[in-house]
Protein backbone atom coordinates (compact mmCIF):
# COMPACT_ATOMS: atom_id res chain seq x y z
CA UNK A 1 0.00 0.00 0.00
CA UNK A 2 2.97 2.40 -1.11
CA UNK A 3 2.04 5.66 -0.38
CA UNK A 4 3.79 9.23 -2.53
CA UNK A 5 2.53 11.65 0.33
CA UNK A 6 2.22 11.03 3.58
CA UNK A 7 3.86 13.75 5.55
CA UNK A 8 4.68 17.19 5.61
CA UNK A 9 7.62 16.87 2.98
CA UNK A 10 10.52 14.90 2.63
CA UNK A 11 13.55 15.84 3.79
CA UNK A 12 15.35 14.73 0.45
CA UNK A 13 15.56 12.01 -2.27
CA UNK A 14 14.87 8.69 0.48
CA UNK A 15 17.40 6.57 -2.38
CA UNK A 16 19.77 8.42 -0.23
CA UNK A 17 18.83 6.53 2.39
CA UNK A 18 20.03 3.63 0.51
CA UNK A 19 23.94 4.63 1.17
CA UNK A 20 23.08 6.16 4.49
CA UNK A 21 25.79 3.34 5.74
CA UNK A 22 28.82 4.99 4.20
CA UNK A 23 28.10 8.12 6.89
CA UNK A 24 30.63 10.29 8.18
CA UNK A 25 30.95 7.63 11.45
CA UNK A 26 32.88 4.60 9.58
CA UNK A 27 33.73 2.99 13.28
CA UNK A 28 30.25 2.53 13.80
CA UNK A 29 28.06 1.95 10.78
CA UNK A 30 25.01 1.67 12.58
CA UNK A 31 24.89 5.55 13.83
CA UNK A 32 24.82 6.26 10.05
CA UNK A 33 20.60 6.96 10.20
CA UNK A 34 21.53 9.32 13.03
CA UNK A 35 24.06 11.28 11.00
CA UNK A 36 21.42 11.30 8.32
CA UNK A 37 18.73 12.52 10.25
CA UNK A 38 21.32 15.16 12.09
CA UNK A 39 22.59 16.45 8.65
CA UNK A 40 19.03 16.59 7.45
CA UNK A 41 17.92 19.04 10.87
CA UNK A 42 21.37 21.44 9.89
CA UNK A 43 19.79 21.86 6.57
CA UNK A 44 16.54 22.72 7.19
CA UNK A 45 14.60 20.00 6.78
CA UNK A 46 12.78 17.38 9.14
CA UNK A 47 11.91 13.46 8.48
CA UNK A 48 9.82 12.90 6.15
CA UNK A 49 8.57 10.04 8.73
CA UNK A 50 8.47 9.63 12.43
CA UNK A 51 12.13 8.17 13.53
CA UNK A 52 10.05 6.45 16.79
CA UNK A 53 8.33 3.12 15.82
CA UNK A 54 5.78 3.72 18.43
CA UNK A 55 4.74 7.32 16.63
CA UNK A 56 5.09 5.71 12.72
CA UNK A 57 2.97 2.53 13.28
CA UNK A 58 0.06 5.75 14.19
CA UNK A 59 1.23 7.63 10.84
CA UNK A 60 0.88 4.08 8.93
CA UNK A 61 -2.12 3.18 10.48
CA UNK A 62 -4.17 6.75 9.80
CA UNK A 63 -2.83 6.54 6.57
CA UNK A 64 -3.77 3.31 5.15
CA UNK A 65 -7.80 3.43 7.28
CA UNK A 66 -8.46 5.95 4.50
CA UNK A 67 -9.59 3.67 2.47
CA UNK A 68 -11.12 -0.20 2.38
CA UNK A 69 -8.28 -2.04 0.90
CA UNK A 70 -5.51 0.08 3.64
CA UNK A 71 -8.34 -0.86 6.14
CA UNK A 72 -7.97 -4.31 5.18
CA UNK A 73 -4.40 -4.51 5.39
CA UNK A 74 -3.98 -3.09 8.57
CA UNK A 75 -7.10 -5.80 10.21
CA UNK A 76 -4.52 -8.19 8.63
CA UNK A 77 -1.31 -6.90 10.03
CA UNK A 78 -2.48 -5.87 13.38
CA UNK A 79 -5.46 -8.55 14.36
CA UNK A 80 -4.29 -10.10 17.48
CA UNK A 81 -5.79 -13.29 19.06
CA UNK A 82 -8.59 -12.58 21.74
CA UNK A 83 -8.70 -9.15 23.35
CA UNK A 84 -5.18 -9.27 22.55
CA UNK A 85 -3.79 -9.73 26.01
CA UNK A 86 -0.88 -11.63 24.51
CA UNK A 87 0.47 -8.52 22.23
CA UNK A 88 -0.01 -6.19 25.22
CA UNK A 89 2.30 -8.24 27.41
CA UNK A 90 4.63 -8.61 24.86
CA UNK A 91 5.40 -4.80 25.26
CA UNK A 92 4.31 -4.06 28.62
CA UNK A 93 7.20 -6.65 29.91
CA UNK A 94 9.74 -4.75 28.90
CA UNK A 95 8.97 -2.08 31.85
CA UNK A 96 10.09 -4.44 34.03
CA UNK A 97 13.50 -3.60 33.09
CA UNK A 98 16.33 -0.55 33.46
CA UNK A 99 19.40 -0.05 32.26
CA UNK A 100 22.34 0.42 34.85
CA UNK A 101 24.36 2.66 32.40
CA UNK A 102 28.60 2.22 32.64
CA UNK A 103 29.87 5.87 32.18
CA UNK A 104 33.35 6.27 31.10
CA UNK A 105 33.76 3.14 30.02
CA UNK A 106 35.44 3.90 26.90
CA UNK A 107 32.63 2.64 24.09
CA UNK A 108 33.83 4.73 21.41
CA UNK A 109 34.15 1.85 18.90
CA UNK A 110 31.24 -0.32 18.99
CA UNK A 111 31.37 -3.98 16.75
CA UNK A 112 27.57 -5.15 16.49
CA UNK A 113 28.39 -8.25 14.42
CA UNK A 114 27.79 -11.30 15.84
CA UNK A 115 27.14 -15.31 13.43
CA UNK A 116 24.18 -17.40 14.45
CA UNK A 117 23.95 -20.82 12.86
CA UNK A 118 26.95 -19.85 10.63
CA UNK A 119 24.79 -16.74 9.37
CA UNK A 120 26.79 -13.78 9.76
CA UNK A 121 24.30 -10.38 10.47
CA UNK A 122 25.67 -6.35 11.34
CA UNK A 123 23.76 -6.55 14.24
CA UNK A 124 21.62 -9.12 16.37
CA UNK A 125 18.24 -8.31 14.39
CA UNK A 126 16.72 -10.39 12.07
CA UNK A 127 13.49 -10.20 10.36
CA UNK A 128 10.60 -12.43 11.27
CA UNK A 129 8.81 -14.65 8.63
CA UNK A 130 5.19 -12.84 7.45
CA UNK A 131 3.07 -13.93 4.70
CA UNK A 132 0.88 -12.57 2.52
CA UNK A 133 2.21 -9.08 2.50
CA UNK A 134 1.40 -8.68 -1.28
CA UNK A 135 -1.88 -7.88 0.22
CA UNK A 136 -0.03 -4.43 1.47
CA UNK A 137 2.11 -3.98 -1.43
CA UNK A 138 2.61 -5.94 -4.66
CA UNK A 139 6.19 -6.27 -4.57
CA UNK A 140 6.59 -6.43 -0.83
CA UNK A 141 8.95 -9.37 -0.76
CA UNK A 142 11.38 -8.40 -2.94
CA UNK A 143 11.80 -5.19 -1.16
CA UNK A 144 11.91 -6.82 2.19
CA UNK A 145 14.54 -8.92 0.74
CA UNK A 146 16.53 -5.89 -0.81
CA UNK A 147 16.46 -3.59 2.37
CA UNK A 148 17.82 -6.61 4.70
CA UNK A 149 20.48 -7.58 2.23
CA UNK A 150 21.24 -3.77 2.28
CA UNK A 151 21.79 -3.60 5.78
CA UNK A 152 23.03 -6.62 6.06
CA UNK A 153 20.38 -8.36 8.35
CA UNK A 154 19.02 -12.25 8.02
CA UNK A 155 15.35 -12.01 7.04
CA UNK A 156 13.30 -15.46 7.42
CA UNK A 157 11.07 -16.31 4.75
CA UNK A 158 7.31 -17.68 5.07
CA UNK A 159 6.35 -20.14 3.08
CA UNK A 160 3.38 -18.06 2.85
CA UNK A 161 4.98 -15.47 1.02
CA UNK A 162 4.26 -14.15 -2.49
CA UNK A 163 7.76 -15.59 -3.79
CA UNK A 164 8.92 -18.65 -3.78
CA UNK A 165 12.43 -20.24 -1.97
CA UNK A 166 13.56 -20.34 -6.02
CA UNK A 167 12.10 -16.97 -6.75
CA UNK A 168 13.50 -14.68 -4.19
CA UNK A 169 17.19 -16.29 -4.14
CA UNK A 170 17.28 -15.25 -7.69
CA UNK A 171 15.66 -11.90 -7.83
CA UNK A 172 17.52 -10.46 -4.90
CA UNK A 173 20.73 -12.73 -5.62
CA UNK A 174 22.60 -10.27 -2.63
CA UNK A 175 22.23 -11.46 0.62
CA UNK A 176 21.10 -14.83 -0.08
CA UNK A 177 23.36 -16.18 2.67
CA UNK A 178 21.47 -14.15 5.03
CA UNK A 179 18.27 -16.23 4.16
CA UNK A 180 16.15 -18.79 6.67
CA UNK A 181 13.23 -20.69 5.34
CA UNK A 182 10.40 -21.44 7.54
CA UNK A 183 8.26 -24.35 7.44
CA UNK A 184 4.86 -24.76 8.73
CA UNK A 185 3.70 -28.14 10.19
CA UNK A 186 1.78 -28.72 6.53
CA UNK A 187 -1.14 -31.96 7.27
CA UNK A 188 0.61 -33.35 4.08
CA UNK A 189 4.11 -35.19 4.52
CA UNK A 190 4.77 -34.93 1.04
CA UNK A 191 4.14 -31.23 1.01
CA UNK A 192 6.54 -30.78 3.87
CA UNK A 193 9.02 -32.69 2.34
CA UNK A 194 8.87 -31.25 -1.29
CA UNK A 195 9.60 -27.49 0.45
CA UNK A 196 12.24 -29.24 2.69
CA UNK A 197 13.87 -30.34 -0.71
CA UNK A 198 12.91 -26.90 -2.89
CA UNK A 199 14.11 -24.66 -0.06
CA UNK A 200 17.71 -26.92 -0.08
CA UNK A 201 18.20 -26.74 -3.86
CA UNK A 202 17.78 -23.21 -3.53
CA UNK A 203 20.31 -22.96 -1.16
CA UNK A 204 18.85 -22.05 2.22
CA UNK A 205 20.70 -23.48 4.98
CA UNK A 206 18.86 -22.98 7.65
CA UNK A 207 15.00 -24.25 8.43
CA UNK A 208 12.80 -22.48 10.74
CA UNK A 209 10.15 -24.70 11.64
CA UNK A 210 7.31 -22.83 13.66
CA UNK A 211 5.36 -25.27 15.70
CA UNK A 212 2.69 -22.61 17.30
CA UNK A 213 0.07 -22.64 14.73
CA UNK A 214 -1.53 -25.95 15.04
CA UNK A 215 -4.75 -23.87 14.29
CA UNK A 216 -4.72 -20.09 12.96
CA UNK A 217 -5.47 -17.97 15.86
CA UNK A 218 -8.67 -16.23 16.80
CA UNK A 219 -8.03 -12.87 15.41
CA UNK A 220 -11.41 -11.03 15.60
CA UNK A 221 -10.24 -7.94 13.72
CA UNK A 222 -9.10 -9.82 11.13
CA UNK A 223 -12.05 -11.83 11.22
CA UNK A 224 -14.22 -8.84 10.87
CA UNK A 225 -13.20 -7.58 8.22
CA UNK A 226 -12.55 -10.85 5.65
CA UNK A 227 -8.99 -9.66 5.84
CA UNK A 228 -7.15 -13.10 5.02
CA UNK A 229 -4.97 -12.79 2.11
CA UNK A 230 -4.99 -16.01 1.25
CA UNK A 231 -7.98 -16.53 0.31
CA UNK A 232 -7.85 -13.09 -1.49
CA UNK A 233 -5.56 -14.85 -4.44
CA UNK A 234 -2.04 -13.39 -1.89
CA UNK A 235 0.91 -14.95 -0.58
CA UNK A 236 1.30 -18.82 -0.02
CA UNK A 237 3.37 -18.80 -3.25
CA UNK A 238 5.47 -21.87 -1.97
CA UNK A 239 2.45 -23.55 -1.81
CA UNK A 240 0.55 -22.71 -4.82
CA UNK A 241 3.65 -23.72 -6.78
CA UNK A 242 4.16 -26.79 -5.63
CA UNK A 243 2.91 -29.87 -7.47
CA UNK A 244 1.68 -31.28 -4.20
CA UNK A 245 -0.61 -28.37 -3.26
CA UNK A 246 -1.87 -28.57 -6.83
CA UNK A 247 -3.33 -32.09 -7.07
CA UNK A 248 -4.79 -31.13 -3.62
CA UNK A 249 -6.98 -27.65 -4.92
CA UNK A 250 -10.43 -27.78 -6.78
CA UNK A 251 -9.87 -25.17 -8.61
CA UNK A 252 -6.29 -23.59 -9.11
CA UNK A 253 -7.90 -20.33 -10.75
CA UNK A 254 -10.38 -19.66 -7.90
CA UNK A 255 -9.02 -17.61 -5.06
CA UNK A 256 -11.45 -18.90 -2.36
CA UNK A 257 -10.03 -22.30 -3.51
CA UNK A 258 -6.80 -22.08 -2.85
CA UNK A 259 -7.38 -20.10 0.37
CA UNK A 260 -9.40 -23.13 1.34
CA UNK A 261 -6.87 -25.70 0.90
CA UNK A 262 -4.23 -23.85 2.12
CA UNK A 263 -6.07 -23.53 5.64
CA UNK A 264 -6.45 -27.02 5.34
CA UNK A 265 -2.67 -28.28 4.58
CA UNK A 266 -0.97 -25.74 6.60
CA UNK A 267 -1.99 -26.34 9.83
CA UNK A 268 -2.35 -29.37 11.87
CA UNK A 269 -3.03 -29.63 14.99
CA UNK A 270 -2.32 -33.79 15.38
CA UNK A 271 1.58 -33.07 15.43
CA UNK A 272 3.80 -33.94 17.83
CA UNK A 273 7.33 -33.72 18.83
CA UNK A 274 8.05 -37.56 17.15
CA UNK A 275 7.13 -35.37 13.73
CA UNK A 276 9.74 -33.26 14.29
CA UNK A 277 12.54 -35.60 14.90
CA UNK A 278 11.74 -37.04 11.54
CA UNK A 279 11.53 -33.43 10.11
CA UNK A 280 15.21 -33.18 11.23
CA UNK A 281 15.97 -36.52 9.89
CA UNK A 282 15.42 -35.04 6.45
CA UNK A 283 16.78 -31.67 6.68
CA UNK A 284 20.39 -31.48 6.27
CA UNK A 285 21.02 -28.10 7.36
CA UNK A 286 20.92 -26.14 10.64
CA UNK A 287 17.22 -26.80 12.58
CA UNK A 288 15.86 -23.63 14.10
CA UNK A 289 12.51 -24.09 16.24
CA UNK A 290 9.76 -21.47 16.46
CA UNK A 291 7.32 -20.75 18.95
CA UNK A 292 8.99 -21.86 22.42
CA UNK A 293 8.19 -20.15 25.41
CA UNK A 294 8.95 -22.92 28.18
CA UNK A 295 11.64 -25.09 29.31
CA UNK A 296 9.84 -27.94 29.12
CA UNK A 297 9.32 -27.20 25.09
CA UNK A 298 13.06 -26.24 24.89
CA UNK A 299 14.37 -29.78 26.14
CA UNK A 300 11.98 -31.41 23.75
CA UNK A 301 13.41 -29.57 20.90
CA UNK A 302 16.44 -29.98 21.69
CA UNK A 303 16.22 -33.67 22.20
CA UNK A 304 14.91 -33.57 18.23
CA UNK A 305 17.91 -31.81 17.14
CA UNK A 306 16.76 -28.51 17.18
CA UNK A 307 20.37 -25.93 16.69
CA UNK A 308 18.62 -22.97 17.53
CA UNK A 309 15.27 -22.23 19.76
CA UNK A 310 13.21 -19.00 19.01
CA UNK A 311 11.00 -17.75 21.70
CA UNK A 312 8.08 -16.74 20.06
CA UNK A 313 3.98 -16.34 20.88
CA UNK A 314 3.51 -15.30 17.24
CA UNK A 315 3.20 -11.87 17.97
CA UNK A 316 0.67 -12.12 19.99
CA UNK A 317 -1.43 -13.47 17.00
CA UNK A 318 -1.82 -17.31 18.00
CA UNK A 319 -3.50 -18.01 21.75
CA UNK A 320 -4.20 -15.00 24.03
CA UNK A 321 -3.38 -14.67 27.53
CA UNK A 322 -0.32 -16.84 27.31
CA UNK A 323 3.39 -15.01 28.42
CA UNK A 324 4.96 -12.60 26.98
CA UNK A 325 8.41 -13.71 25.18
CA UNK A 326 10.09 -11.50 27.58
CA UNK A 327 8.94 -13.08 30.61
CA UNK A 328 9.57 -16.64 28.94
CA UNK A 329 12.84 -15.54 27.82
CA UNK A 330 15.04 -16.71 30.86
CA UNK A 331 13.48 -20.23 31.53
CA UNK A 332 14.10 -21.32 28.09
CA UNK A 333 18.23 -19.54 28.10
CA UNK A 334 18.38 -21.51 31.22
CA UNK A 335 17.34 -24.70 29.75
CA UNK A 336 18.84 -24.34 26.49
CA UNK A 337 22.19 -23.75 27.31
CA UNK A 338 25.02 -23.34 25.11
CA UNK A 339 22.13 -23.62 22.25
CA UNK A 340 21.44 -19.59 20.32
CA UNK A 341 18.23 -18.36 21.31
CA UNK A 342 16.36 -15.94 19.85
CA UNK A 343 13.13 -13.67 20.97
CA UNK A 344 10.67 -12.95 19.01
CA UNK A 345 7.97 -10.55 20.03
CA UNK A 346 7.27 -6.53 21.08
CA UNK A 347 10.69 -5.25 19.87
CA UNK A 348 9.60 -1.21 19.31
CA UNK A 349 13.13 0.23 20.18
CA UNK A 350 16.96 0.05 20.65
CA UNK A 351 16.25 -0.21 24.78
CA UNK A 352 14.15 -3.38 24.29
CA UNK A 353 16.92 -4.83 21.93
CA UNK A 354 19.90 -4.16 24.47
CA UNK A 355 17.00 -5.77 27.32
CA UNK A 356 16.62 -8.74 25.79
CA UNK A 357 20.15 -9.17 24.79
CA UNK A 358 20.67 -8.78 28.12
CA UNK A 359 18.74 -11.55 29.65
CA UNK A 360 20.01 -13.77 27.16
CA UNK A 361 19.08 -13.79 23.70
CA UNK A 362 21.52 -14.31 20.74
CA UNK A 363 19.55 -12.12 18.37
CA UNK A 364 15.92 -10.59 18.14
CA UNK A 365 13.28 -10.70 15.66
CA UNK A 366 10.68 -7.89 14.39
CA UNK A 367 8.12 -8.36 12.60
CA UNK A 368 4.94 -5.93 12.39
CA UNK A 369 7.07 -2.64 12.51
CA UNK A 370 8.96 -3.69 8.93
CA UNK A 371 5.31 -5.59 7.83
CA UNK A 372 4.01 -1.55 8.49
CA UNK A 373 7.21 0.17 7.08
CA UNK A 374 6.26 -2.04 3.81
CA UNK A 375 2.96 -1.51 2.94
CA UNK A 376 3.64 2.33 3.79
CA UNK A 377 6.26 2.70 0.78
CA UNK A 378 7.91 -0.47 0.13
CA UNK A 379 11.45 -0.53 0.22
CA UNK A 380 11.66 3.08 1.74
CA UNK A 381 9.63 2.07 4.62
CA UNK A 382 11.00 -1.16 5.39
CA UNK A 383 14.88 1.16 5.49
CA UNK A 384 13.25 3.58 7.38
CA UNK A 385 12.14 1.18 10.31
CA UNK A 386 15.17 -1.14 10.28
CA UNK A 387 17.53 1.68 9.94
CA UNK A 388 16.32 3.49 13.06
CA UNK A 389 15.95 0.90 15.09
CA UNK A 390 19.44 -0.02 14.35
CA UNK A 391 20.67 3.79 15.11
CA UNK A 392 18.52 3.27 18.29
CA UNK A 393 20.13 0.60 19.60
CA UNK A 394 23.68 1.66 18.64
CA UNK A 395 22.78 4.72 20.85
CA UNK A 396 21.98 2.40 23.54
CA UNK A 397 24.78 0.56 24.03
CA UNK A 398 27.13 3.73 23.89
CA UNK A 399 25.45 5.19 26.16
CA UNK A 400 25.27 2.56 28.47
CA UNK A 401 29.21 2.06 27.78
CA UNK A 402 28.64 -1.08 26.39
CA UNK A 403 30.77 -2.05 22.93
CA UNK A 404 29.56 -5.30 22.09
CA UNK A 405 26.62 -7.50 22.53
CA UNK A 406 29.05 -10.28 23.90
CA UNK A 407 29.25 -7.47 26.79
CA UNK A 408 25.56 -7.87 27.82
CA UNK A 409 24.38 -9.90 31.13
CA UNK A 410 21.43 -9.67 33.04
CA UNK A 411 23.56 -7.38 35.62
CA UNK A 412 23.65 -4.65 33.03
CA UNK A 413 19.72 -4.54 33.93
CA UNK A 414 17.69 -3.35 37.22
CA UNK A 415 14.87 -5.98 36.57
CA UNK A 416 11.73 -6.63 39.16
CA UNK A 417 9.66 -10.03 37.51
CA UNK A 418 5.88 -9.15 37.44
CA UNK A 419 5.52 -12.27 39.40
CA UNK A 420 6.58 -14.64 41.92
CA UNK A 421 4.28 -16.71 41.09
CA UNK A 422 5.34 -17.11 37.23
CA UNK A 423 5.86 -21.67 37.32
CA UNK A 424 9.42 -20.71 35.08
CA UNK A 425 12.95 -22.02 35.67
CA UNK A 426 14.08 -18.83 37.77
CA UNK A 427 14.75 -15.78 36.27
CA UNK A 428 18.48 -14.71 36.48
CA UNK A 429 19.98 -12.42 38.18
CA UNK A 430 23.42 -11.29 38.65
CA UNK A 431 26.44 -9.07 40.75
CA UNK A 432 28.58 -6.80 39.25
CA UNK A 433 31.07 -7.76 41.02
CA UNK A 434 29.97 -11.72 39.52
CA UNK A 435 28.67 -11.30 36.27
CA UNK A 436 29.49 -14.77 35.24
CA UNK A 437 27.81 -15.91 38.30
CA UNK A 438 23.83 -16.41 38.00
CA UNK A 439 22.16 -16.48 40.80
CA UNK A 440 18.67 -18.18 40.76
CA UNK A 441 15.52 -18.98 42.99
CA UNK A 442 14.63 -22.26 43.05
CA UNK A 443 11.94 -22.81 40.80
CA UNK A 444 7.87 -23.59 42.14
CA UNK A 445 7.13 -26.19 39.49
CA UNK A 446 8.48 -27.85 36.24
CA UNK A 447 7.88 -25.51 33.07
Amino acid sequence: MASEQNGPHRSWDPTDRRGSWAGDDQRNPLRAQHTHLMEGGRRGKVPFWPTGLDEFQALVEATLSQDERGRNVLAYLCGTAGAGRTAAANRRAFHDHAIIPDVLAGADIRDHQITVLGTPMAAPLMLAPIGGLDMAHPSADVHIAEAAADLGLPWILSPAASVTPEDIQQLVPQGRDRRWFELLFSASDQLNTSLLTRAEKAGFEVLVVNVDTALPGWRPRTLDAAAWPFDRGCGAAAYRSDPHFQALVEDPDDPASVGRAFARLSTDSSRTWHDLTLLRRRWPGRLAVKGILTARDTRNALDCGADCVIVSNHGGRQLDGTLSTLEALPAVVHAARDVPVLLDGGIRSGLDMFIALALGAKAVLVGLPYALGVALDGYDGVHHVLANLLADYDHTMALAGVCSPSQLHPSRLHSRPRSPSLLTTPWPTATRDNPGLIQSRQPRGET
